[in-house]
């Protein structure tokens, strides 16, 4: 199938979405920072990266900058625990192809790599691109009023799921 890098400094996250990817028959490359990931990137030439945000040398934002400064065609997926809405939208300005919540299940991170090895590598502009959609029907408990706990749902822009927390 496809080569796949996982950029993560958890190496939890990195060895739970190996299993996961590899079970799926996807070859796959780690790295546990941004500066790894980079020369990783140049060395692997993987089809497609999964990206976490948040690390200690280098921002995930500030590698895929880099990645797609470098290579414009370079099929990244964010993957986060920061599910805000502006989060996304800055991730999908910088050139993601996707972008995933933390906690990943299965079937999501399955459903997303597949998406964003079968979608287009020419991104749209961001006032090209159409509104987000539901994509999936949403399987999390209901509102809770008294916690105000939001459902989450999954979010597409283009071909790529992108599950979102915040119901407006």
């Amino acid at each position: 199938m496809a080569s796949i890098m996982i950029v993560d400094d958890s190496n939890y996250t990195r060895r739970t979405h190996r299993r996961i990817l590899e079970s799926d028959g996807h070859v796959v490359h780690e790295a546990a920072s941004g500066l790894s990931a980079i020369e990783g990137f140049f060395a692997h030439k993987p089809d497609l990266v999964l990206l976490d945000l948040t690390m200690e040398d280098m921002s995930g934002l500030e590698v895929l900058r880099q990645l797609r400064a470098l290579q414009p065609d370079a099929r990244v997926v964010v993957i986060s625990a920061d599910v805000q809405r502006s989060t996304s939208q800055i991730v999908s300005d910088s050139g993601a192809m996707g972008f995933l919540g933390k906690p990943v299940t299965a079937e999501g991170l399955i459903e997303t790599v597949r998406a964003a090895l079968g979608g287009s590598t020419s991104r749209q502009a961001a006032s090209d691109r159409p509104a987000p959609r539901d994509v999936a029907p949403d399987r999390s408990p209901p509102r809770d009023a008294a916690t105000s706990i939001s459902r989450p749902r999954v979010t597409t822009w283009g071909r790529v799921s992108m599950p979102s927390r915040f119901v407006p």
